[in-house]
């Protein structure tokens, strides 16, 4: 069983250093069942106090050879290569992504050498590099602060919306009015944008009071 090179750690002896040792020990042998080994090791991220450390994640992955399942034709490329493989390094990202961890361009070059650019593993990594950082300070809970005891619009509880998904305080929110021309109530949406936006596509020039003939 290779859960025994963390069983028999003690607990108090239950560490970061232990687990890399662990990592150093299996990789040393040449173990082919580099699998399992990764399976029995994330049991025990979080009992050795690593589930939140990258530099963890980057060992465990850098235990998958180099180069060898890289697919090498069109039919390697349709069908998912070395499956087993790629699914234990998607359960690996998986926990990453579990805990918070943010990934780094080192951390996408490790999955990307071991399973190709555009495999079904390198593509979960794409989509971490790519979206972690942005949701990084998102909030999915709306402050009660500003909303409860409080006789608020429609209008003005899409803006707190807006607020909570996206974080940038540089960014201003737009609120524009629109009159249909077969209706007699006005209409209103709002947006938000950075600054980085507004400069680019002049966004501020938007009327805040439009009529639409549909």
């Amino acid at each position: 069983m290779k859960s025994r090179q963390f069983d028999t750690v003690p607990r108090e002896e239950r560490n970061k250093k232990a687990f890399h040792a662990a990592i150093t020990i299996f990789k040393e042998r040449r173990s082919r069942q580099h699998v399992e080994f990764i399976h029995s090791a994330l049991k025990y991220v979080k009992e050795f106090g690593v589930h939140k450390e990258l530099d963890t994640y980057k060992a465990l992955l850098n235990i998958f050879p180099k180069g060898k399942m890289i697919p090498q034709n069109t039919f390697q490329r349709i069908m998912l290569h070395y499956p087993q493989q790629q699914n234990c390094c998607v359960k690996v990202l998986d926990e990453m992504e579990w805990y918070g961890v943010q990934p780094d361009k080192e951390i996408h070059d490790i999955v990307v050498n071991a399973f190709g650019e555009w495999n079904f593993a390198s593509k979960k990594i794409k989509r971490m590099v790519y979206w972690m950082p942005k949701l990084k300070y998102s909030n999915k809970y709306i402050d009660r602060r500003h909303i409860e005891g409080k006789d608020l619009s429609a209008a003005e509880l899409s803006g707190h919306a807006l607020k909570m998904m996206a974080r940038d305080p540089a960014s201003t929110i737009e609120y524009i009015k629109v009159k249909l021309f077969h209706q007699v109530e006005r209409r209103w949406f709002q947006s938000f944008f950075s600054r980085f936006v507004q400069e680019s596509s002049k966004v501020w020039d938007i009327p805040k009071n439009i009529s639409l003939g549909i």
